[in-house]
């Protein structure tokens, strides 16, 4: 009988421990951060997490789920957490989960709450730690919850802990094939940059003789070296590769391994790994292409991020030392052979792969595959599908300008299926960057589809959309306007069980009902009655949580009728905010965004003089913004109307707390807007942002005169603080300004605003760090080109900035130029004998006393004495 039978789970007394066990016991042990296993399909991940699991102490809870069988909504998975772990107490869990599920029936709590009281009674009974292992979690990125999902473990180990001691005591073990990055919709925030990544590696040759050991199986020296020359190492083939070649007849020898490779992994049909290994391979042109590198020897130039990509298909592994990428194995190499690459080319196009991977929801991928259908086969006449379906990707991953460029080819060639859901997709386009008049357009064509569409589904949706957009049209708005927007709504409440009937999703049901009453609360709101529309507003609140709540408050803040019933009204929606976990910009679906929301609620808050709920709503904002959201757009108006209202101190606040969450931004001119923002209400103090604005220009980014008052800033507050190498800095960025606005100096020679703030900021520098005595001169020279200067005009700065740098310049020279005495002559001069004096070139004539002062610090020297004095008075 074989003594290596086939285990789905390695058997205990089989397990080999490598380098990856300790770490991840050494995290459970730490409980300082959340552990992250980043491995490919079938190197052990799972074995790895049950053997932490049966290797954890006797007082500790350890909670192993597979969550590759995804839950309907948010509320579900966090309570399959509470339920597992509660089943793993055993006994102890019986009048737990029995006390759980009372309290989950006697009142609705939002779901992240529920949760962290679920988990606080957990830790309340466990004496030790709490261990949550979720493995596959690749799975939540098909998830509406993903995000929410992230945000809650990476709360856990910042307020959560310090708001309930009991967290100190809970920690988190994920394991998945995909960059932590990747999990997260719409590339929202990252959660693990605290996570602690875990590698885990093929067995060794040593541990590889361990394992042999453990099985008690014993080979000749040639057959262990010839496995370990086909797998090296690789957990899965190595036990499949040793139990082949153990169900042979001796002797066993080198020969009856390749024998056993041959048939396990070059027959007719792909056994796993290699089966998932070649699917990736065939349906990603990029991999293709790093594989055929490989295979040339050339693959050292390959970027970070396909490395990554390769490691994670389970196709190759990096040399540190020579920064060369090698194929895993001899199994993978000759499965990926050159003849295996060329027959996927001949067979697939990227138009194939691109279905492929949009019908798996991998819409970056699909819209990569498309448009280089698009670009390498401009003839085939599947290229206006092609648009279409690089449209469609455009629009799920939100970028609808790209989506309605795709779109603009028109119907031609397409299906009638095609036609009408394209229709909907570019109204739906055009809603999201607010071209409500286009909108309407496109989604009347869509409605008048019915459910003739590629996506059935999105006929209720385009019914929704059509009427939010219609309340939008301000200067098309009228009775008959707002009577259709309620009937589009209402044939949706009205046709709910057909809804239902297409709908997998009762969330996404409850979506579009909510909607549909909170459209006919708004048309009512302009047409009839308060009464009327607040009634719409309840029978919306059945189908609200989290953000929608907070819709329906903003609303019925707009319809209150007194003082105390707003004020009333703005601390229920601040507490909503509160609850909210996760902030992003989606506006798509005629519905509301929640940041849309809170810009609203934020706005309310400033003018009922709420100033401390204000600055606690935009701290805990900051604390759960995804990346779609620009904060520099969200904070910026707000910030300009409370400094400009006198609220200096909480202006700044807001700023610096923006700086902080913006540690990612979606551009350098939105971190530049951000600092900008940061120095006009803080002038005095722009020192302390100077770094960070130098930081923008250093990709080589083309410096504008626009620039110029924030660098001007810059270098007088670091000139004020004797911070010379920040001022030199500033200033040398300053100096790189193309010149292209003019003013006037006498009426007629043309003078640049910029070169004279250019030069204006090299002389402010220069006056405070250079010896050279001709910087004074210079300056003086510079001086009586302002004081000629009628007017200064330039962006962002004061029009009368040139008496400005008069005043500046004037300061520093008498203040901290450092003195030259002039060297006299023997002869002694009268306060009034009259002498010449040679001012840069402009020679000026009068009594000694007037020019004593320029002389002795080095302004203008004598050129001339002349033999009279002047004459005394009698």
């Amino acid at each position: 009988m074989s003594k290596l039978r086939s285990h789905t789970i390695v058997p205990g007394n089989l397990y080999v421990r490598r380098k990856a066990d300790e770490q991840v016991a050494q995290i459970i042990e730490d409980m300082g951060r959340p552990g992250y296993v980043l491995v490919a399909r079938q190197m052990g991940k799972t074995n790895l997490l049950l053997n932490a699991k049966r290797e954890a102490s006797e007082t500790d809870l350890f909670a192993y789920l597979d969550v590759s069988n995804v839950f309907p909504d948010l509320r579900g998975f966090f309570r399959n957490i509470v339920d597992v772990a509660t089943e793993a107490l055993k006994e102890q869990g019986v009048f737990l989960a029995e006390a759980i599920n009372r309290d989950r029936g006697s009142e609705e709590l939002l779901s992240h709450k529920e949760h962290e009281r679920e988990l606080r009674r957990i830790l309340q009974v466990v004496t030790g730690k709490l261990i949550i292992c979720l493995d596959e979690i690749d799975a939540l990125t098909k998830t509406p919850y993903s995000d929410q999902i992230f945000s809650f473990i990476r709360s856990i180990y910042f307020s959560g802990r310090s708001n309930i001691p009991e967290f100190s005591r809970l920690t988190y073990i994920l394991s998945g094939v995909a960059e932590p990055t990747e999990l997260i919709r719409n590339k929202a925030i990252s959660p693990f940059n605290i996570g602690e990544k875990i590698y885990l590696d093929d067995f060794t040759f040593d541990e590889f003789d361990r394992f042999l050991k453990l099985t008690e199986i014993e080979f000749s020296e040639e057959v262990c070296d010839r496995i370990f020359y086909w797998t090296s190492g690789h957990p899965r083939m190595t036990w499949d590769v040793v139990s082949a070649v153990e169900k042979r007849s001796p002797p066993f020898t080198g020969e009856v391994v390749d024998s056993a490779v041959q048939e396990l992994y070059f027959s007719a049909v792909d056994l796993p790994p290699i089966d998932h290994i070649k699917s990736i391979v065939e349906n990603s042109r990029e991999i293709r292409d790093a594989v055929v590198a490989i295979h040339y020897g050339k693959a050292g130039s390959l970027t970070e991020s396909l490395r990554t990509k390769l490691y994670l298909a389970g196709i190759s592994r990096f040399d540190v030392q020579t920064r060369q990428v090698f194929f895993k194995n001899k199994v993978l190499e000759t499965s990926l052979s050159e003849e295996f690459l060329r027959s996927v080319g001949e067979r697939q196009t990227s138009f194939e792969v691109g279905l492929k991977y949009f019908g798996n929801a991998i819409f970056d991928e699909s819209l990569s595959a498309f448009a280089e259908f698009i670009t390498n086969q401009p003839s085939d006449p599947r290229i206006p599908l092609a648009q279409y379906w690089a449209g469609v990707s455009c629009y799920r991953l939100g970028r609808y300008k790209e989506a309605i460029a795709f779109f603009g080819v028109g119907n031609a060639s397409l299906p009638v299926k095609s036609i009408v859901a394209r229709y909907f997709f570019l109204g739906m386009c055009h809603l999201a960057v607010q071209e409500y008049v286009m909108a309407v357009e496109f989604l009347q064509q869509a409605v008048a589809g019915r459910q003739v569409s590629d996506f059935p589904q999105t006929y209720y949706e385009a019914k929704i959309a059509l009427s939010g957009a219609l309340l939008h049209l301000k200067s098309a708005q009228n009775e008959k306007t707002f009577l259709d927007a309620i009937a589009l709504s209402r044939s949706v409440l009205e046709e709910e069980g057909d809804m239902r009937s297409l709908f997998d999703d009762e969330s996404a049901v409850k979506s579009l009902l909510l909607r549909a009453h909170l459209n006919i609360a708004r048309a009512a709101g302009q047409t009839s009655t308060k009464e009327q529309a607040m009634a719409s507003i309840e029978e919306a609140r059945q189908y609200a949580d989290g953000a929608a709540r907070l819709t329906l408050l903003l609303f019925e803040h707009d319809l209150s009728g007194s003082y105390s019933e707003s004020a009333s009204i703005l601390d229920r929606a601040v507490q909503e905010v509160f609850g909210v976990r996760t902030f992003d910009a989606d506006t798509v679906g005629g519905g509301t965004s929640t940041m849309g929301d809170v810009v609203q609620l934020l706005g309310k808050l400033q003018k009922a003089g709420k100033l401390d709920q204000l600055a606690q709503v935009i701290d805990h904002v900051a604390d759960h913004l995804t990346a779609t959201v620009n904060i520099y757009d969200f904070v910026s108006d707000l910030v300009v109307d409370l400094f400009n209202a006198g609220k200096h101190q909480l202006a700044r606040r807001i700023v610096d707390r923006s700086l902080k969450t913006q540690a990612t931004p979606h551009s350098l001119e939105d971190r530049r807007g951000m600092l900008t923002l940061a120095i006009i209400i803080n002038e005095a103090d722009a020192d302390r942002y100077g770094e960070a604005y130098l930081a923008t220009f250093e990709s080589g980014e083309a410096v504008a005169d626009v620039d110029l008052r924030f660098l001007a800033a810059i270098t007088a507050a670091a000139l004020n603080r004797s911070n010379g190498t920040l001022a030199k800095r500033a200033r040398d960025v300053a100096l790189k300004v193309e010149t292209y606005q003019s003013l006037t100096e006498n009426g007629s020679q043309s003078i640049h605003g910029s070169e004279l703030v250019k030069e204006y900021l090299d002389l402010l520098v220069k006056l405070r760090t250079s010896p050279d005595p001709g910087v004074a001169a210079q300056a003086s020279v510079f001086l009586r080109r302002l004081a000629s200067l009628k007017s200064f005009s330039l962006t962002y700065f004061p029009e009368n900035f040139h008496r400005t740098m008069q005043v500046e310049l004037l300061r520093r020279m008498r203040g901290n130029v450092r003195t030259v005495p002039f060297k006299r002559d023997k002869k002694k001069y009268g306060r009034n004998d009259l002498v010449v004096v040679d001012y840069d070139g402009v020679l000026k004539k009068g009594k000694y006393k007037l020019f004593s002062n320029d002389i002795d610090r080095g302004l203008c020297k004598l050129v001339d004495v002349p033999e009279i004095s002047t004459p005394r008075k009698t």
